[in-house]
């Protein structure tokens, strides 16, 4: 008790100490006051009744603050009033620092509304938002600087008080005014314990509450990691893509190692991606639209094993692509909603280019069975078309009328032949014959040709271009086949000039010694290269897939071609074991096709012969062929090339009559309905007649049935239809031998 009486003695002796300090500090105020004063009296008294009012009012709502307020209510008027000149009602702006941690304080602040933080050493630590909040009273207390910083994070209206400055100001006695202050601030003390008692009894029971559940989490934690850790090692390891795509935020949250063996994108890049930076356009959009409908599904339905299988083309590092097949399910919040994609992902790109192989294959044999089928019949039939013109053009005058219609009918013929040979080579493929050939005069005989002209015609707006390399290396070709690529590439690329435009033809020796990644992988090795180039618009992304494909054109029907022409360039290209290259975009389109080079001279080419020149000397022909037709044109080309001959409309015939008689050659037709075949009637006749001298006629292109009789010793294959010098010449060749 006396330890106490001491302390207020002492605090007393410091109050009045500092009473002493304050007294000197407002005398001089009173007299900077005063001086004011004067100088309102002198700018008139308007002034002074406006700041007289304004003080009036202040007061008023200061008197009914304290009336009101839980810590002063109690206090007699007297007290209140004489309380008035040491209180004031202070405005901040959001933003405004009241107190300021390490500064002197005279003030207790009382919140009237708004929101103040406060903060020590830098961190924020409470929010005071609550009317009748106090703060300030705690440097007031030790007389020690403020221990922490207050600001206002509103507009904040404040109640103060000058605590320090009572006794100055009033006529309270001591004794009374320090019961005051202590009742004031033991009332704040007795509230903020009160708070603080409560606060800590609840951060007790959270604390409990929380090591419970740390306790809880630890193992779950555990077993998690033990999961996660063999998840983990099952994600590093397998070679599918692991994935969980974030539907919130549009981003993978997680994507496992393999990714990088897949597209060669590492993991922590690929997280940053965009699925329009993955996924090629035509996946993207079937992404998007089984996305939509299935969380339209998941709205309706909830179903966590629910899953869809997808083939997607992505990306590869390179720029190249590659298909994918993903099986992905949604991940499920509490609430069942979907937050995320779970998903794997695994490579089939060599799957896909089998079953694309397996696919084109199984296609091409179909159209073979149509086109083979369809061909034996056709050249059946133009063989009347081409031959009897022939024949009969051979027999007319030169001024004849009907030498014109009967060219017209035997080019008409022709173009049905060509038509037809063009759908067997894409169908089945051909056997064809390679002789050592130099692109550079194959490119010029077609600049010198009918169809070139005719093309030209068809084409007044392009100019035609060529850029030969003198020192070109030879290839094995078919100077037919090529002749064919020819026509179709700048047919093609003149038909993709609207008007005006330039097609170029170039050659070049080239030497790979790494392997060449373009429309297809070309291999390390020595190529003579054709160029075929037009600065059209060029070609979309989507026909440069198909490009190549049978009956796939761009082109209005009826107005050019079949649809064949590329078809036969990939096919022909094939037969020569060569590359194709493309090259397309808005500027033009540029076709470069690499023919493996032949070490070998030019053959010479034959000369145009005339008939005399494969005329025969009687010797006798059978003629074997189950079309009457077809043996009515061979009798009557054989007649006009001065041979015996003899037809019989089947195999078993054509044994039968040999059985009896001999022949120095046999004209025979290899598929024969009904009764045996070519091959079959051939190999009878080989038996009693052996060495016998056979030609091989067929409307079918050179298949397994004719080489096999060709093994067994017959001849020439030729091909329906027949021209009378083609017949004539085989037919020298294979008696002279």
């Amino acid at each position: 008790m006396k330890d106490e009486e001491k302390s207020k003695k002492q605090l007393i002796s410091d109050l009045m100490e500092y009473r002493q300090r304050i007294a000197k500090l407002e005398e001089s105020e009173a007299s900077n006051k005063k001086a004011n004063e004067n100088s309102d009296l002198i700018s008139g008294s308007k002034s002074q009744t406006k700041t007289d009012d304004h003080l009036l009012k202040e007061n008023q709502e200061i008197l009914e603050y304290l009336k009101k307020s839980r810590l002063f209510s109690h206090l007699p008027d007297r007290i209140l009033e004489q309380l008035l000149p040491l209180s004031h009602l202070e405005d901040y702006p959001a933003g405004s620092e009241i107190l300021t941690e390490g500064a002197m304080n005279n003030k207790i602040f009382f919140l009237m509304n708004g929101t103040v933080s406060v903060s020590a050493g830098g961190n924020k630590f409470s929010k005071l938002r609550r009317k009748g909040d106090i703060f300030g009273e705690m440097s007031i207390i030790s007389k020690k600087p403020c221990s922490a910083s207050v600001v206002a994070e509103t507009p904040v209206k404040l109640f103060s008080i000058k605590a320090q400055f009572i006794g100055e100001y009033t006529d309270i006695e001591a004794n009374e005014l320090e019961n005051i202050l202590y009742r004031i601030f033991a009332m704040i003390l007795t509230e903020k314990l009160s708070l603080t008692n409560k606060k800590a009894q609840q951060y007790e029971t959270i604390h409990k509450d929380l090591l419970r559940e740390i306790d809880e989490r630890n193992k779950y934690t555990k077993a998690l990691q033990e999961s996660e850790s063999r998840y983990r090692l099952l994600a590093h390891n397998i070679s599918d893509i692991i994935w969980i795509f974030d539907l919130d935020e549009s981003r993978f949250s997680f994507i496992s190692p393999s990714v990088e063996g897949i597209t060669g994108i590492k993991a922590g890049d690929i997280t940053d991606f965009r699925l329009d930076d993955i996924l090629t356009p035509l996946s993207l959009e079937l992404a998007n639209k089984v996305l939509e409908d299935e969380l339209a599904t998941a709205s309706r339905t909830f179903d966590a094993e629910r899953s869809q299988r997808l083939e997607l083309e992505l990306y590869h590092k390179d720029g190249s692509t590659l298909w994918t097949e993903t099986v992905a399910k949604f991940m499920y919040d509490k609430n069942h909603q979907p937050i995320a994609i779970l998903g794997a992902t695994r490579d089939i790109n060599d799957r896909k280019k089998l079953q694309d192989q397996l696919f084109k294959s199984q296609k091409m044999e179909s159209l073979g069975l149509l086109a083979g089928g369809v061909a034996h019949d056709l050249n059946n039939v133009l063989s009347g078309i081409v031959s009897y013109p022939e024949l009969l053009l051979m027999k007319l005058p030169a001024e004849s009328e009907f030498r014109k219609p009967l060219k017209t009918i035997q080019e008409s013929g022709n173009r049905a032949v060509a038509i037809v040979q063009d759908l067997l080579t894409v169908a089945r493929g051909v056997a064809i014959t390679k002789e050592p050939e130099n692109l550079n005069g194959l490119v010029s005989d077609y600049f010198g040709s009918p169809e070139f002209e005719r093309l030209k015609g068809f084409s007044p707006g392009v100019t035609f271009k060529t850029n030969l390399a003198e020192d070109l290396l030879n290839i094995y070709a078919s100077d037919i086949h090529i002749r064919k690529i020819l026509m179709n590439l700048i047919g093609n690329a003149a038909e993709e000039i609207k008007e005006n435009g330039t097609v170029s033809v170039s050659t070049d020796n080239r030497f790979l010694d790494r392997k060449l990644k373009g429309y297809e992988q070309i291999d390390i090795g020595e190529y003579a290269v054709l160029a075929v180039a037009d600065d059209g618009p060029g070609i979309s992304t989507r026909d440069l897939k198909r490009v190549f494909e049978p009956f796939y054109t761009k082109k209005k029907m009826g107005k050019s071609g079949t649809g064949l022409g590329l078809s036969v360039v990939w096919n022909v290209m094939r037969d020569h074991q060569g590359y194709i290259d493309v090259k397309t975009d808005e500027n033009g389109t540029l076709f470069e096709l690499y023919f493996p080079v032949a070490r070998h001279a030019l053959l010479k080419k034959d000369i145009d012969l005339s008939l005399t020149d494969y005329q025969g000397n009687g010797e006798s022909i059978l003629i074997v062929d189950d079309i009457a037709s077809q043996r009515e044109i061979s009798s009557m080309i054989l007649d006009m090339l001065g041979y015996k001959y003899k037809s019989v409309a089947s195999g078993e015939e054509a044994i039968e009559y040999l059985a009896q008689n001999t022949v120095d050659l046999i004209l025979l037709d290899m598929i024969m309905d009904p009764g045996i075949n070519g091959d079959e009637t051939y190999l009878r006749i080989i038996k009693t007649r052996p060495g016998q001298k056979a030609i091989i006629l067929s409307g079918f292109s050179e298949t397994d049935d004719v080489k096999n009789t060709q093994s067994l010793g017959a001849g020439k294959y030729l091909k329906k239809p027949i021209t009378i010098e083609k017949l004539g010449v085989a037919i020298k060749e294979e008696l002279a031998k």
